[in-house]
Order: structure tokens, then sequence, then C-alpha cells
């Protein structure tokens, strides 16, 4: 890896009664057993040289996604009162190199939390290093701490019993998967919330034990839930050890962990861990009079990839991914992955925006694995976080975590500038799920800036967004549901049914459905002394004023671009598309400006690997296909 000093970030983040703290973000790769981890390090801008580090374990799988958010507010909260904050990605996780069905995952994650340990006493220089977990990472933390020696252990609802643990992926595994058709991909190995947990890796697990394990620390601290009964095994096993432990009950881990458009940041049990760790250490607030350096790390690491295989070790081809600021105010930060082919073969480069409030990584790390499979056909691609989603913080923490949020379309038309501005791109494709979907569809309407050529809009759940709409009932889950009872009507035996009384919707109920059809094929706007595009804020576009799909539509081909719209099979969207503008959506497809593709048996997020792998390949060809083979 090359080594480069690392960018910091500078934010203003309110973390509780005090002024706003000035809070240093550094995004660096953290290399652990010769592999690259993505990590973070927060440190107070203006705060006396921190002698005392505090590394975050985060859980595994769909929690850590969830908790993305908590945990960065955690890391702001430790960096405000003195610490030197370290986050990171275990290897197969989040930013980082590899993939969930990597053998020995176990023992590697415990390496990579000893290693961070290492990289706090060999770099900043900490006298002191505290581990906190939270489930998974918390019984991370405490096994690391059996071979290192630590100064305090936070365990924030630790996984106690690795079969415990097992027995709950396998029944989310089977839940998710009760209703999906049987399948040759059907093995051993289970799939959580969209997340691999090959049987090898059970087996681990299944061996884990806190009960047994004798951490090297003078305190811990043991968070519990506040909506399950306290265990107290743990807490009287590290008091027979020794250790000064504590145990207390905090509110708000059911919000933590909440989908990633509805988390809430846990503030008491951050405060209280932010408390108990200042409370036994004295070392944090001295001040010797040094002089704090950044630590020198790289800002891109080497990531082997394996096309579509699950073997990373396989492969022939590695792929450079590297940090990227498209913008300080707003702060937006993003990651770039690509080949030494990208630069070659001048391909556009590919934006993937945030799905829902998840992260850059997407849903199921769905984006970290499409972007690397597209670098590697020579795509040069970027991950980004809206402002206020991910690590793009956003200097008013009440605008952070929206899905849809008003400043989408200034972040994108920034992003546009940078890359054409400083990188010398000269075409784009934007894609987006879900949220990203409406957002990758709206700028296709409305930005001008001409290095825009396609949008690829996945799995949209609506094609306008005012401001005030429901998150719960998304307008292509009303038409699928309309369309649905609409067939019903034109069913004689079904007429029968409603004017003999029988029917439970009755006359009035389907009088209320044809006025919602008709309420949802008209514009909600009709106001001819306004654009019928979008509102401006602060010189930028916005959400459209007018619900017009057959117009958005003319308006992106007016503007040359291409549009491709993917859909899960069941997906509500497709109905959506085709109840609004059904007639222009086949002029666009006969005329070669538009594309649609379905992929079978999927959900939403394409939960399953399968259907991501489906995904991943309908994309890959139609992308090579064009910009490969086509001329223009």
């Amino acid at each position: 890896m090359s080594k480069a000093l690392a960018i910091p970030v500078v934010a203003t983040v309110n973390v509780g009664p005090p002024p706003p703290v000035m809070v240093r973000r550094t995004p660096f790769y953290l290399e652990s057993q010769g592999q690259g981890l993505f990590a973070w390090l927060h440190r107070g801008e203006h705060a006396p040289p921190a002698h005392h580090g505090v590394i975050l374990c985060p859980p595994l799988g769909y929690e850590q996604v969830h908790s993305h958010r908590g945990l960065r507010h955690l890391a702001d909260a430790l960096a405000q009162a003195g610490f030197l904050a370290l986050r990171f990605d275990y290897h197969g996780t989040g930013d980082s190199a590899g993939t969930d069905e990597d053998p020995e995952r176990y023992a590697v994650w415990l390496a990579n939390v000893r290693d961070a340990h290492s990289w706090l006493q060999r770099q900043p220089g900490c006298r002191g290093i505290s581990l906190v977990g939270l489930r998974l990472g918390a019984a991370l933390a405490a096994e690391a701490a059996s071979s290192l020696v630590v100064d305090g252990l936070v365990l924030w609802a630790p996984v106690v019993k690795g079969r415990s643990y097992v027995r709950e992926m396998k029944a989310l595994s089977l839940t998710a998967n009760g209703s999906a058709p049987p399948s040759a991909e059907a093995s051993a190995d289970m799939e959580a919330a969209g997340f691999v947990l090959t049987a090898p890796t059970a087996q681990e697990l299944s061996r884990l034990d806190l009960l047994s394990v004798y951490p090297q620390c003078r305190r811990a601290l043991l968070v519990g839930r506040d909506d399950t009964p306290t265990d107290p095994r743990l807490f009287e096993h590290l008091t027979a050890l020794g250790i000064a432990a504590e145990q207390t009950t905090q509110p708000g881990y059911a919000d933590l962990m909440a989908e990633p458009h509805r988390t809430k940041v846990p503030r008491e049990a951050i405060a209280r861990t932010v408390d108990w760790l200042r409370a036994g250490i004295s070392e944090v607030v001295r001040t010797d009079g040094e002089v704090y350096r950044d630590p020198c790390e790289p800002l891109q690491a080497i990531i082997p990839h394996g096309q579509g295989s699950g073997n990373i070790g396989s492969s022939p081809s590695d792929i450079h991914e590297r940090v990227l600021y498209l913008s300080r105010r707003p702060e937006l930060f993003g990651i770039v992955s690509e080949s030494s082919r990208s630069s070659v073969r001048g391909l556009p480069f590919i934006v993937m925006l945030n799905a829902g409030s998840s992260y850059r990584v997407g849903p199921n790390r769905l984006h970290v694995s499409l972007a690397r499979r597209l670098a590697a056909r020579g795509f040069p691609c970027l991950r980004m976080d809206l402002s206020g989603l991910g690590d793009s913080v956003a200097t008013n923490p009440d605008r952070e975590n929206d899905p849809y949020p008003a400043t989408a379309f200034r972040d994108i038309d920034l992003t546009l500038t940078h890359l054409r501005t400083e990188l010398g791109v000269e075409r784009v494709v934007l894609m987006g799920l879900c949220s990203g979907a409406y957002a990758a569809f709206q700028s296709a309407a409305q930005l001008s800036n001409s290095i825009l050529v396609e949008s690829i809009p996945i799995n949209p759940l609506t094609f306008h967004w005012r401001e005030g709409m429901s998150l719960d009932a998304s307008p292509a889950e009303k038409i699928q549901l309309l369309r649905s009872c609409m067939k019903s009507i034109w069913d004689p035996r079904k007429w029968l049914k409603v004017l003999s009384g029988r029917s439970k919707i009755g006359v009035l109920g389907v009088m209320r459905m044809l006025m919602e059809r008709w309420r949802l094929r008209t514009p909600s706007v009709r106001n001819d002394s306004v654009s019928p595009c979008a509102d401006a804020r602060d010189g930028f576009p916005s959400h459209p004023l007018q619900d017009d799909l057959p117009g958005d539509l003319v308006r992106i081909e007016r503007r040359g671009r291409h549009l491709t719209c993917v859909f899960a099979r069941s997906d509500p969207g497709y109905s959506l598309l085709l109840f609004l503008a059904g007639r222009k959506v086949n002029e666009l497809c006969d005329r070669g400006r538009m594309k649609l593709f379905f992929i079978d048996d999927a959900d939403h997020t394409f939960s399953r690997q399968g259907r991501r792998r489906a995904l991943e390949e309908t994309l890959t060809e139609h992308l090579c296909r064009r910009y490969l083979l086509s001329p223009d």
C-alpha cells in the first residue's frame, strides 16, 4: 500500500448540553493481516493531545449497517471528551476488503481488533486503550482483551453465548426465506437479513462463550438493553476475576438497531459510556505541551477481488479503493473503486447513491460488491453519502438521516461538477435503489450538467416526492394494491357480492377506490405560473413541484440521456410506472432511449445472495453492452 497523509475532516457536532465541539474525523485504511480495513479516527479539534484511545468494535451483518449512525455519534462524543476514538470495519464487512464467505471469519475479526490496538499504540502513541463493543463486537472486544492489556472494557448488549447468536441468525434466515421458492442455491449456509453466515463461520461462533474468557482489564461496564431482562452471569464472571465491573441498563437499543431511516441516536447510553470511561481515566485530560500529529496512513487500499466469485483469493484482478471528498461545504464523502483498466478505456464513472438512509455500502453491502465487480470490468465507481447520511455529516443534526432530503440534487450536482473539474470525468451514470432510485431519476430530468448520460433507478417506490409524504405508504404500493382491487371490480361475481351486501368493501368502498385511482392519475400541481420541474433552493434544484411522470420522461429524452429501470418482479415500482406513464414508456423503449429489466424472486433490497448476484450480472452486462460495444 502506498503511504500518504490522511486528509482531516473538520465538522461541528452537537453532542450534548456543552457548546458544540469541533471534531476532526480522519478516514484512512488500516492494514491488518495484509489487507486494508477502512477506518475513521475521531479527535477533538482543539483538545489537548489525547493519551487514551478507544476502539469501537461494531456488530456484524445487518446490525453493523443499522448501528453505523449511532456508533459515529459515539465516536464524536468520545472525541469531544478528549479521547482518540477509532472505528473501523472488520475484514469482509463495510468498506473493508473481503467477503462474508472468506474462511476463518471469527479468527480474522479477532486479529483485526488486535491490529487496531497495535496501531493506536504505534501511530498516535496512546498510553492507554479501552475497547467498546456492541453485540458480537462486544464478544470480540472481550475475547481480544484476553490477549491484550486494556484499561477499560465496555460491553453493550454483548453476545454471551455464540450458540444463541447462531440460533437467532438461523431464525432470521428461515423467516426471510419462508416464502421463497426452492432454489438450487440451497446450502448449509444461512442468509440472515441479507448477510451470509457460512456453515464454518457458524461453527466458529457456536464455540464462543464469554463465561470462559478472561479479559485483562481493570474495569468493565456492561450496558444492558431496556427491552429484555438483564442476565447477571457475565457480570458475576467478571467480578469473580477481580475486575471492577458495573452493570447498567440504558434505553435506546431498539432505536439504535431500527431500520436505518428510523434509527435514533441513543444519547443516554452514549453519555453513560463516555462518563464511565472518563471517570476511571485521568490521563485523558492531561496536556504535556505535545503537538499532535495526524497518523500517516494510506488513503487507498488494494482490494483483491474475485469477479462474481465468493473465493476472493482466486481473483486475477485487484481493485484500488480510495477516499474522496466531493465537497467540504456541504461535506460530501465517498469511496472510489477502480482498476488499472479504468483509465485506459475511458468508460463512464458509475455513481451509486444511498438506498434509503443506509450508508454508502448499501443494503446487504450491495454497493460494495457491485462497485468492485464493475471496477474489475473497467468502470470506475463511486459509492457516496448524500449530506446527512452515512459519513457526509450535516452541520445541523436535525437534518440528518432523511432518505429523501431536499438537498440531494444539490449534492449530486456538486458531485458531477467535482468529477468533471477535478478528475476530468466526461461521462457519468447515476445509479440508486429505493430513494436513491428517485434521486437518480429526477436528477436525469432536472440537472443540466452534460456529463450525466444515464440514470439507473432500481426498485423506485415513487417518481415524485414532496415534504411530508409518508414513508410507510409509498405511491407504488398504493398503485399495486389498487390494481389488484381493480381486477376484482371487473369480475361480475365480485359485483354481485358488492350489490348483495356480502362484500367487505361495499359500494362506497368501490367509489372511494375509483376516486383514488383518478386522484393518483392527476398531477399534484397545475399552475402554469411556476416551473413544471422543480423548486430552487440556494440556487440548486430541489424536489419537483409537479407530479408529472410523462413530462419528466420527456425532459430526460430532451437532455439526450438514457434511462434504465430495474425492478424486482414483485416490486410495486413497475406498476406505478405503467399506471402514470405507460404510453410514454413504450415510446421510449421503442426508440431505444429506455430499457426495463426484471429480477425474478427478489425482494425490494435483494436480500438473498442469489438475487443480488442476478442484479449485479444484469447491470454489468447492460453497461458492458452499452459502453464497451456501442459507439455512443
